[in-house]
């Protein structure tokens, strides 16, 4: 788009350098997108678990799902998605950070929703046997949303917060060793299990 520049025959281009933007409505339809996303996910982890009943390990696998989407949520809004306003308002070119800022909330919505069917696996299965690609599926949710975050944390402050800079490889790197886990809580496994570690990590990036 900075390269095409909205270019129309006659009118020719519109420089996104010198397009005016209202940086408090912007931030507030970032804000709302997110929180559509985060509210969501709770109604379908909700929605999951009313329609199975209430065994013991749905309950902790639904209180997981609810804390890892907690801690998600607490991740955006402290501080920069709170900040954001002033970030674009006092950014030289106002245009073009909303334009990154767009494809950094577009990376943390699609892992909210990775979360989500994450969050389905461990209500619906939570005496499951390990799984390659639930696996998968599980951790690339918070790893995707931390990586959109540390972009929006780059964009914002011009750094990246340590916790975020180690909770993304941590994911990555323990993933080879997760994947032979299940992906909630089992009864040969009850205080341990993939779910819980990706609650781990989010705690720890929200630190």
């Amino acid at each position: 788009m900075t390269r095409l520049e909205f270019r129309l025959p006659k009118l020719g281009p519109a420089r996104i350098t010198l397009q005016e933007v209202s940086a408090a409505h912007l931030a507030e339809r970032y804000q709302q997108i997110m929180i559509i996303a985060f509210g969501e996910t709770i109604l379908a982890a909700g929605g999951e678990f009313a329609a199975l009943g209430f065994e013991r390990d749905r309950v902790i696998a639904f209180v997981l799902a609810f804390a890892i989407t907690t801690l998600l949520w607490r991740i955006y809004f402290y501080r920069a998605g709170l900040l954001l306003p002033t970030v674009i308002a006092t950014s030289t070119t106002p245009a073009v950070f909303i334009q990154s800022a767009s494809y950094a909330h577009l990376l943390m919505a699609g892992g909210i929703v990775l979360s989500a069917v994450g969050d389905a696996i461990i209500i619906n299965h939570p005496f499951a046997e390990p799984n390659l690609v639930w696996s998968a599926v599980i951790l690339c949710g918070p790893a995707i949303y931390l990586a959109g975050r540390a972009r929006l944390d780059y964009l914002s402050f011009s750094r990246v917060a340590l916790s975020r800079l180690i909770g993304l490889p941590l994911l990555v790197v323990l993933a080879p060793v997760v994947a032979f886990m299940p992906p909630g809580p089992s009864p040969r496994s009850a205080d341990w299990s993939l779910s819980s570690l990706a609650r781990a990590v989010a705690s720890y990036a929200a630190g």
